[in-house]
């Protein structure tokens, strides 16, 4: 009964049953074909919005990429950091203030993978006079990584110009190994790029992923938390479809 209050609570369920009165009104007062595309939007908003749905889809697309035999043994010699968003118009000096927590918890969780001989790429433009790959490397160098070990590459403003620029401090002649870290959503796109470029691509596992295990039945009522995820993984989807067609 709690979980039933707690979910009539949200904004989405509101929705949802307004939706659905919708639909009963339009089978009663609007015919069939009414009635039916009411009830097809209904089940749509409801389905994409449970967390069960979000949660699988966001597993399969997180899971669709394994790291080659040759990251086994490979030191992490040449890490790559790639950010998840900043918002530069925040007129404040501390990166955390302008960086999203995803990129913060992820320049975080890449500061533990540090060794003596690790050189660190972080990279993104930006604007107002801050850039991504700054940012990322204040979080790095707050969290002991040695500030001269960094490389930034300031100027890229998509996945795709990551790897097109990490030339000009790393050439990709040697076919050299990197060690990448981007959220688990992106990781399979991003190393695709990567890869074009000429560099052998290993991510480094267990980097903000979104995908949390369902639990029915409560996972199976619509949340905006749900919702943000399919949304999520709808715009990756979308992006490796056009990233599959344009390559």
């Amino acid at each position: 009964m709690n979980t039933i209050i707690e979910w009539l609570l949200q904004p989405l369920s509101l929705v949802c049953l307004l939706l659905a009165l919708c639909t009963l009104c339009a089978f009663i007062r609007g015919g069939f074909f009414l009635g039916f595309l009411n009830l097809v939007s209904f089940t749509l908003l409801w389905t994409l919005s449970t967390p069960e749905f979000a949660n699988r889809w966001i597993q399969r697309l997180e899971s669709t990429r394994n790291n080659p035999s040759i990251c086994t043994d490979a030191p992490a010699q040449h890490i790559v950091v790639l950010g998840g968003g900043m918002n530069p118009w925040i007129p404040d000096s501390n990166p955390r203030q302008r960086l999203n927590q995803d990129s913060i918890e992820r320049a975080i969780a890449a500061s533990t993978f540090t060794g003596t001989n690790t050189v660190w790429y972080t990279q993104g433009a930006g604007a107002n006079g801050y850039t991504l790959a700054d940012d990322m490397a204040e979080i790095l160098i707050s969290n002991g990584v040695n500030d001269a070990s960094i490389k930034r590459e300031r100027n890229s403003q998509s996945t795709k110009e990551n790897a097109q620029f990490l030339g000009e401090f790393l050439p990709a002649d040697e076919s050299p190994i990197i060690h990448l870290v981007t959220s688990a959503l992106h990781v399979d796109r991003a190393a695709a790029f990567y890869n074009a470029e000429g560099y052998q691509v290993c991510h480094l596992q267990g980097v903000d992923s979104r995908y949390s295990i369902p639990a029915p039945p409560v996972s199976l009522l619509p949340y905006l938390s749900g919702l943000e995820k399919t949304t999520l993984a709808w715009r990756e989807k979308l992006a490796r479809i056009k990233r599959d067609i344009l390559n």
